[in-house]
């Protein structure tokens, strides 16, 4: 498909290249709670809540995470977020999505300079974040996981356009002798990236009608 990376590494300057995206259905105004992620403004329905995470490494700002109804997976995995540490990052295991103003990593680094449109997003320096569906299971796939996305297009976002992405990642197992190898379960992580104002939203419970509420976004 079109909209194809222009680099290795997320651009500031780069406006998204334009190209074949995902079709939005056409739909009635939305209707629903308003959800504010500074200048970004969504129409949710009434059961999302929205979450500031606060006390992630490095302290970065503008980090939310939007929790969605849906049934949790037991978190069974035997690791554990460092003391501090916000578990909504680490347990990936309840409903929701992340809207990220600011990446970091385990190790305390942020910013925007370890992010690119060619990879799954991550912050794992660390084993700690579990599968969706599979609180047993780790979520961080495996490297031929990561050498070609499932999905490259454009998308929009309100009037704006972002570089969207699909990745299928493994789950995989987190002790034993098959430590980090596939255990046949899996997941799809999407995005949508925006070079202006630089803002990620990272899905993987394929959240229903998210595409069609980024699309009818508001912007100030």
């Amino acid at each position: 498909m079109a909209g194809q990376d222009r680099g290795d590494r997320a651009d500031p300057g780069d406006a998204p290249p334009g190209g074949d995206h995902p079709d939005v259905e056409a739909a009635p105004s939305p209707s629903g709670q308003r959800m504010s992620f500074g200048g970004l403004t969504l129409t949710v329905p009434a059961a999302w809540r929205r979450t500031e995470l606060k006390d992630l490494p490095g302290d970065p700002q503008g980090d939310y995470w939007v929790g969605t109804p849906g049934a949790c997976s037991p978190q069974t995995l035997s690791a554990t977020p460092p003391e501090g540490r916000d578990a909504k990052v680490y347990r990936n295991n309840c409903p929701g999505f992340l809207v990220i103003g600011e990446p970091w990593r385990n190790d305390g680094t942020t910013g925007w300079s370890g992010f690119a449109t060619t990879g799954p997003w991550g912050a794992e320096t660390e084993a700690f974040r579990a599968c969706p569906r599979r609180g047993d299971l780790n979520g961080i796939g495996v490297q031929a996981d990561r050498e070609k996305p499932a999905r490259t297009a454009t998308a929009a976002v309100g009037t704006r356009r972002a570089q969207y992405r699909e990745w299928r990642l493994s789950c995989v197992f987190m002790t034993g002798p098959r430590q980090f190898q596939p255990a046949g379960a899996g997941y799809v992580q999407r995005y949508w990236y925006l070079a202006n104002p630089r803002l990620l939203i990272l899905d993987e419970w394929n959240t229903p009608g998210l595409d069609k509420i980024l699309a009818k976004a508001a912007w100030t």
